[in-house]
């Protein structure tokens, strides 16, 4: 299985070049833990702060099943400091309730032939989550009572 970065790539190269004694951190960081760590590179670094850094979980999300033109548009957002919206929030979570969205939005005929808003960014997810909500509440619901 391949993996492709679409938004932080810089940023995790950074991270693996210090852990590779490339980088030195600044001249003027603060001490983490009561350990010195200004102008050091990794190797230099106590082994406790050595443990933390490489302990460190950083947050991913997954995109699956996404179209190339999706993925572009998601990083074209990003990169202008645009905030993911809803339905490609809800895209990042994997379930059965996505899978069944993405199936009725992409293949069902009132969708795909009748609603005349274009699909970018996930517009037609949410159309299909919406209509969702409202069949499983009876009728029209603040998204936050939801």
């Amino acid at each position: 299985m391949s993996w492709e970065v679409v938004d932080g790539q810089q940023r995790l190269n950074a991270i693996w070049e210090f852990l590779a004694n490339e980088y030195l951190t600044w001249g003027d960081a603060d001490p983490i833990g009561g350990y010195e760590v200004a102008g050091k590179t990794f190797a230099e670094l106590d082994s406790d702060v050595q443990d933390q850094l490489e302990s460190y979980e950083l947050s991913v999300v997954e995109l699956e099943e996404t179209e190339d033109q999706e993925i572009e548009e998601m990083f074209i957002s990003l990169q202008n400091g645009v905030p993911l919206n809803a339905a490609e929030k809800r895209n990042a979570v994997p379930g059965n309730v996505r899978a069944f969205v993405r199936n009725i939005a992409s293949t069902h005929r009132f969708i795909t032939e009748s609603v005349s808003i274009r699909n970018t960014r996930y517009a037609h997810d949410e159309v299909v989550a919406q209509m969702l909500l409202i069949e499983m509440t009876g009728g029209p619901t603040a998204i936050n009572e939801a």
